[in-house]
């Protein structure tokens, strides 16, 4: 069952509107899965848009946060962290209907010298934060959320 889209909490959500489609994980082999290999590296795909009259008037980034929890004992944490500028639109456009898009490369390293970092056999909810950053650095009142996509990740006994 898929996720309805996530709306983005905006401070002006008159003029300002914007939502997250359902992340999609990503495997090794390059096909859509919830089901994955321990330190085989995978994808978080993440596309997002803002429309609304204010949209042209945003600049600076967004910031992403993808985490893991679990669903009963392993691993809880921030798996990628990443940045992604906000490109502007054409002066005096009503609405912003570009799509970002963010593809976010994960591996799980055994390698690890401290292993509360890795994930164990199990299953887990992945987590996603979207802040929008000012072009001050200041973290404004705007951000997604998605909480809900679950995964699994087995050991796949080499």
């Amino acid at each position: 069952m898929a996720l309805p889209d996530l709306k983005f909490d905006t401070i002006f959500p008159e003029t300002l509107t914007g939502h997250l489609d359902e992340p999609q994980v990503i495997d090794a082999d390059a096909t859509p899965n919830r089901t994955l290999a321990i330190a085989m590296p995978y994808t978080v795909k993440l596309d997002w848009k803002v429309t609304g009259s204010n949209a042209c008037c945003l600049g600076g980034t967004w910031k992403v946060k993808i985490s893991l929890e679990s669903l009963g004992e392993g691993f809880e944490g921030k798996v990628w962290e990443g940045t992604k500028a906000y490109t502007d639109v054409e002066a005096g456009s009503a609405s912003n209907k570009q799509m970002w898009h963010v593809d976010a490369a994960i591996t799980n390293p055994t390698t690890d010298p401290n292993p509360d970092k890795n994930v164990t056999p199990g299953v887990y909810m992945l987590v996603v934060l979207i802040l929008y950053t000012d072009l001050h650095g200041q973290e404004a009142a705007m951000a997604a959320f998605s909480r809900g996509v679950t995964l699994a990740f087995y050991n796949p006994g080499y």
